[in-house]
């Protein structure tokens, strides 16, 4: 007498779903899944069947034919899409939107793979003002090994509305990812813009300083900050003239992820001109990130 239906099978997985092969022996006619997760069956011989989340299945089948039935069982691992893991390199300041004397502001930005091998990033967008500690990812790229990619009006154009803020490139490979913007105002009297870099976050109260600064009648300073943890911080700033009097102090605090700027910001402290004077920045605790940036603009050309 011939061989009864002897039940087995295969599998492969594509991340949550996974393509079954019937390997049975014995000439079976009908088969029976249950892919072991409460709720999917079929009756086809090779059926493909995606699972709702990562675990390990029993999967049963039973194939038969008009004079026999074998039942085989195999525990079946299937698995997510890998968490994409990165590491925030900041740009302080961007944005596509009007400001003062008829500006209108845009931001192109360039993204460097200095290493030979692929890099994969997303964007993170930080509209002003706001506490955007829920603030979602873009979707990831990838740029080849020592490939460079530009994005003009990058906050438009990946937002698909206008608004001034910060940004972050979120790299699988931070150390070797350079990251540099050009924020410029686009009216027709023409600008060479203000270059800003992605940076990495200053930490604590260790004071930095920024120099060289002027407000006056063809001038003004902006001085801007970023929070770049999932805190609130508060960011200390001294303004000082040329000779190192002091001429003030003043303080911001930033929501997680926030950012704000202090447009013409020595009239926080003095109304009157500073020729050339600097600030000294430091944060209120030890523990907080953040980034600051200075912008001298010509009050005439809205060039910074």
């Amino acid at each position: 007498a011939p061989a009864g239906v002897e039940a087995s099978f295969t599998y492969t997985t594509d991340m949550l779903a996974v393509t079954f092969m019937d390997t049975s022996t014995g000439g079976p006619t009908m088969w029976a899944w249950d892919f072991g997760d409460g709720a999917g069956t079929s009756t086809e011989q090779n059926p493909m069947y995606t699972y709702a989340e990562a675990g390990t299945y029993t999967v049963m089948l039973t194939a038969s034919n008009d004079t026999s039935t074998s039942d085989f069982s195999m525990d079946v691992m299937v698995e997510d899409a890998p968490v994409f893991e990165c590491e925030d390199i900041f740009v302080a300041a961007a944005g596509s939107a009007p400001g003062l004397g008829d500006s209108m502001w845009a931001t192109n930005a360039g993204i460097n793979n200095l290493s030979a091998d692929p890099i994969m990033y997303a964007f993170k967008f930080f509209p002003r003002g706001a506490d955007n500690s829920e603030v979602e990812m873009t979707d990831t790229y990838t740029l080849a090994g020592n490939g460079s990619v530009g994005y003009a009006d990058i906050w438009m154009a990946m937002n698909g509305e206008g608004g001034f803020g910060a940004f972050s490139v979120c790299s699988d490979n931070a150390m070797h990812t350079g990251v540099n913007t050009r924020t410029f105002n686009t009216s027709d009297i023409g600008t060479f813009g203000q270059t800003i870099p992605g940076k990495m976050m200053l930490i604590g109260q260790e004071k930095v300083r920024l120099g060289f600064l002027t407000q006056n009648d063809m001038f003004r300073t902006n001085v801007g900050f970023m929070n770049g943890m999932g805190e609130p911080v508060t960011i200390g700033v001294e303004f000082f003239a040329a000779d190192g009097t002091s001429l003030g102090t003043d303080q911001v605090g930033l929501l997680p992820y926030s950012n704000n700027q202090w447009t013409e910001a020595f009239k926080r402290v003095t109304e009157d001109a500073v020729e050339y004077g600097f600030v000294d920045v430091w944060a209120e605790s030890d523990n907080a990130g953040y980034l600051v940036y200075a912008s001298i603009v010509d009050a005439a050309t809205g060039d910074p």
